[in-house]
């Protein structure tokens, strides 16, 4: 997922609540010097992989959209 227009502490609280959401769940933010953006790799520890992943996918859309935050939500991910 990438995310563009956002804060180091605004990645800090979205890392923390995704923890809070499914304590199996790490959220990976990779800063983009380039666009000013983060890629979020979804690290799952415990669960089904792909219902997981698509939960995830929501609860983040729905976290950033209250933020007014636009989020790329293509899968990207690696089974």
């Amino acid at each position: 997922m990438i995310v563009s227009d956002v804060t180091k502490p605004q990645m800090d609280r979205v890392t923390e609540a995704v923890k809070d959401f499914n304590e199996f769940i790490d959220l990976v933010p990779i800063e983009s010097k380039s666009d000013g953006g983060y890629s979020l790799y979804i690290d799952i520890q415990k669960g089904d992989v792909a219902i997981t992943v698509s939960d995830t996918r929501t609860f983040l859309r729905n976290w950033f959209k209250s933020l007014k935050i636009e989020c790329d939500s293509n899968p990207r991910d690696f089974y």
